[in-house]
């Protein structure tokens, strides 16, 4: 009998959610961790949305006493390693929602990584009322 040998992906998704924007003015935002179950190290470089124009990611850092957001062009997830978007933290800001977005809406979310690797995921959107942040990560 023939051993068969199954290839693990190498990066996945797990603890997914995401809120549905308050306006059509306002960015929805998405948080997960990221977990690369391979031997080498991944970058993710681009990231997207069915339901959303664009997807970017952004930090929280505190600066002089002030929380600002910043882009980040490009995540590096170490082997049999997790990076988490959280509150306070990196964050995936969902922005101009391509039609009429509100909760409980399921849209997919695409992460694009190496030269040609893409993981996608869904994700149901929730109300931002039930938003309670966690403890900002400084």
């Amino acid at each position: 009998m023939a051993c068969e040998t199954q290839q693990v992906e190498a990066l996945s998704a797990s603890d997914v959610y995401a809120y549905a924007p308050l306006t059509a003015t306002v960015p929805g935002v998405a948080y997960f961790t990221l977990t690369n179950q391979g031997s080498t190290a991944l970058t993710v470089r681009e990231y997207s949305s069915d339901c959303f124009e664009q997807a970017e990611l952004h930090s929280s850092v505190m600066d002089d006493g002030v929380m600002e957001m910043r882009p980040v062009k490009m995540l590096r997830i170490e082997p049999a390693s997790s990076v988490t978007l959280r509150p306070g933290g990196l964050h995936l800001m969902l922005i101009n929602a391509s039609a009429a977005i509100k909760p409980g809406n399921n849209c997919r979310i695409a992460v694009l990584y190496g030269a040609d690797k893409r993981l996608d995921f869904e994700v149901t959107l929730l109300d931002r009322s039930t938003y309670r942040p966690a403890e900002p990560v400084m």
